[in-house]
């Protein structure tokens, strides 16, 4: 009894870890990729990808995009920085701004119509004039694509309930049980003794 006891402890918070119990909403918007690594191109030359976000509902949804960069500080604020192009499905320029004069702030994109895929044409140039510094410096964009539905807000400022304590509570209960077969061993043999 105590054996199986001390294995249900041990069992219990393991079988919760690969099944966890936190719910998902269904994502309002697919985006791939939502990572680029970049390495820094040749002076004069340029590194192009092609980033895709679409929309999972049945209705137009607000989009933005937020874009962000780790790595080598000389490619953001070095003499000659790298380039930045973001252009539209169309192929018109959605903005071009060296890596050191990004937005903090995510930009606002049109909005994506229901079931619909926006395709953007990325490419990062570094200038001609860029001295030898600037080989082997690498760095990585992150693009979030973003979007909100203003039917599914609540209205009360808070955000939506998405998951469960079901984890942690477990978790402690395990401890709990592990602590009292502990002790029950420990009892058990200083009787023996």
């Amino acid at each position: 009894m105590r054996s199986s006891l001390m294995k249900a402890s041990i069992l219990l918070p393991m079988f919760l870890l690969f099944f966890p119990t936190s719910a998902h909403a269904d994502d309002l918007i697919t985006a791939t990729p939502d990572v680029v690594v970049v390495k820094a191109p040749a002076p004069g030359h340029s590194q192009t990808w092609e980033m895709k976000v679409r929309n999972n509902t049945d209705r137009p949804l607000p989009l933005f995009l937020e874009i962000r960069f780790t790595g080598d500080d000389l490619l953001v604020h070095g003499p000659t920085p790298l380039v930045l192009t973001v252009d539209t499905p169309d192929g018109r320029p959605l903005g071009e701004a060296a890596l050191g004069q990004l937005p903090s702030s995510p930009t606002s994109l049109p909005d994506l119509p229901g079931g619909s895929t926006y395709v953007l044409h990325g490419t990062v140039s570094l200038p001609r004039e860029a001295g030898n510094e600037y080989q082997r410096l690498s760095g990585k964009l992150t693009f979030e694509f973003t979007s909100e539905d203003d039917t599914t807000k609540s209205g009360t400022g808070q955000l939506p309930f998405t998951g469960s304590d079901g984890l942690w509570q477990a978790l402690i209960l395990g401890l709990g049980l592990l602590a009292l077969g502990a002790a029950l061993v420990a009892k058990r043999r200083g009787k023996r003794a």
